[in-house]
């Protein structure tokens, strides 16, 4: 199964997504991709235990751009500083655009301040100038550029920028694709205190990526990412005590560990809390009450969680609720709403959510069946890192000759 991987560039929580696996997978979906030797939880509706999942971060998602008298006069105050040419001025206006706060969220005035920062040597906004290529916001997509101004970061030894030099490696984003060096980068990253290079050491040795696979070094070195409060990390140490890898199986050490990410608003964390409910795993609600199963699964409780978890960007939290409105699991059967929550991941670029809008449309679930559309949400999907939805496509095509 197909692994993207997720980023994190720089302190302010511009967060590039670099690494995320596939979650669900409807029961009449196409068919599945070729078995791994590292599969991915989920890929199913029925949601069979789960293996390996290395969570993920996203970017953040903007509330309605509420300006502050208070936002608005720091703007006044960086523009004032930024306009005769002071560096850290500069990015920080940028800083403002980027995030919304006391103007209008503009991606190319942001771009064009963290630019007036880095030429003047700026590593923090050089590795901005890398997130917006990587991105796409304000210009153009491009991972080479990206990677130019990471390593020009990288070279006045920014930590963010060896990270990110890391990830484009382990990906071959405007790199040939590398694990070894993506090792070392993260390694330079982490020496220098980096909680999130530390987590993605973890998953390299986990998933045996750059190095031989050994579970007891992953676990080291999610337990050194977490000490330093870093939310993959304990999500990390929550999937091993899920999984029962390298350490003992022990669900409710796998929710301490998720409950710790939630505390500091992850929605992965709330996604996969769902999960321990979907899968059975837990059956004791936060106030100690034992819960009523159906079928060995505590729907109304990962509802709970998929909502949250889906009011915070999160699209595996969307699909979640889709299926379960597509099912009537822990509500009653209502296929518009599940649409609803699909196409609201697709929105958020989901390849899953791309397949399974091309089944609803084949099968003509909660809408008019349109096979056109179908294989329009196909090819998204195969776009999207699932060649193996070509099938849906070549089946609907055969239909036709018939």
């Amino acid at each position: 199964m197909k692994k993207v991987f997720y980023i994190q560039a720089v302190a302010f929580s511009l967060l590039v997504v670099l690494v995320a696996f596939p979650i669900f997978r409807k029961k009449n979906a196409s068919p599945a991709p070729p078995t791994v030797s590292i599969p991915t939880p989920r890929e199913s509706i029925i949601i069979p235990k789960k293996k390996s999942q290395h969570p993920k971060r996203r970017r953040p998602t903007h509330e309605a751009n509420v300006i502050s008298p208070a936002d608005i006069a720091r703007v006044n105050e960086y523009r004032k500083a930024a306009e005769q040419g002071d560096v850290e001025a500069e990015d920080a206006l940028g800083r403002m655009y980027f995030e919304g706060k006391g103007v209008n969220q503009d991606y190319q005035e942001a771009f064009k301040w963290f630019q007036k920062s880095a030429d003047q040597g700026n590593p923090d906004a050089e590795v901005k100038m890398g997130v917006l290529y990587i991105y796409g916001n304000g210009v153009p997509k491009d991972f080479t550029a990206a990677l130019k101004w990471f390593r020009k970061a990288a070279a006045l030894g920014n930590p963010n920028a060896e990270f990110d030099i890391g990830a484009s490696y382990e990906n071959g984003w405007g790199v040939e694709k590398d694990n070894q060096a993506a090792m070392s980068w993260m390694q330079k990253a982490a020496a220098q205190g980096y909680s999130r290079a530390m987590g993605n050491i973890g998953f390299l040795y986990e998933n045996g990526e750059g190095v031989k696979k050994d579970y007891q070094s992953a676990i080291n070195w999610y337990q050194k990412g977490a000490a330093l409060e870093d939310t993959n990390s304990e999500t990390c140490i929550g999937r091993m005590y899920e999984g029962g890898l390298g350490v003992a199986r022990d669900y409710q050490q796998a929710k301490n560990w998720y409950q710790k990410a939630v505390d500091q608003g992850d929605a992965t964390a709330e996604y996969l809390m769902g999960m321990l409910y979907e899968n059975g795993e837990i059956n004791v609600n936060d106030s100690g009450v034992t819960l009523k199963s159906y079928k060995g699964i505590y729907s109304g409780e990962s509802m709970k969680w998929f909502l949250k978890a889906a009011a915070h960007g999160d699209a595996d939290g969307d699909i979640a609720v889709g299926v379960h409105y597509e099912m009537g699991e822990g509500v009653k059967v209502n296929l518009p709403k599940a649409v609803k929550w699909y196409k609201k991941a697709a929105a958020l670029g989901n390849s899953q959510a791309y397949q399974i809008m091309g089944d609803i449309y084949h099968a003509g679930k909660g809408v008019p069946k349109d096979d056109r559309k179908a294989i329009e949400w196909y090819q998204k999907a195969i776009s999207g890192g699932r060649p193996w939805v070509q099938a849906s496509i070549d089946e609907i095509n055969n239909q036709k000759v018939k």
